[in-house]
């Protein structure tokens, strides 16, 4: 069974060029600006984006594995997300490479993604293929910042917490300081009294 698998992926990713594969020509003349969104993607986030659009999944009874089997014999790149479309049978995949970063092979991530690319080919009487490619780069984006500004909000937190612990390290250290010079003083004015006269 996994043999036939990974005989049909290989043969569809020999018939893949470049980042895009649109056998139907879905994409039409927004495959420009597809391009374009998927150098953009690739800049910000570090992402490389493979879009394959077909009529089905080659009959394929597991979809996700057969996606997942194409995009690993390509040899992708790290951090490489594909998003297959099968027109026909009117079902996507969303498929990250083994060799990816943790926050994109998050399943909830990858659930966001497959839900961005579906919502554009649901909402209008007929489906937008370009809108589906590009709302899945945009939610790559949006995770990737929303990301980025929780890792800095981390970091400014803990520059924080470090800051007042070194305030109260310093603190304490003057206070004890303080007292021990204070004792001393007061040592050395009871040693230099004279004793009192009968």
């Amino acid at each position: 069974m996994y043999g036939s698998y990974a005989h049909a992926a290989s043969n569809t990713s020999a018939a893949m060029n470049g980042s895009v594969t649109d056998t139907q020509n879905l994409l039409g003349s927004q495959s420009a600006k597809i391009s374009d969104e998927i150098a953009s993607t690739q800049q910000q986030t570090g992402v490389h984006v493979r879009l394959l659009f077909l009529a089905d999944f080659n009959d394929a009874k597991d979809p996700d594995r057969w996606v997942a089997d194409v995009l690993e014999s390509t040899q992708p790149k790290a951090n490489t997300v594909m998003l297959a479309v099968a027109s026909n049978d009117g079902r996507l995949v969303v498929a990250v490479s083994k060799n990816s970063d943790r926050w994109l092979q998050e399943q909830k991530n990858v659930d966001a993604l497959s839900q961005a690319a579906l919502q554009p080919l649901q909402n209008s009487g007929s489906p937008d293929w370009a809108g589906c490619a590009i709302g899945f780069m945009e939610k790559i984006k949006s995770i990737h910042h929303d990301r980025q500004v929780i890792r800095r909000t981390v970091v400014i937190v803990l520059c924080v917490l470090l800051l007042v612990l070194a305030c109260v390290v310093s603190c304490l250290v003057f206070v004890h300081h303080s007292r021990k010079n204070s004792h001393a003083r007061h040592g050395r004015v009871r040693r230099g009294r004279a004793p009192a006269s009968r």
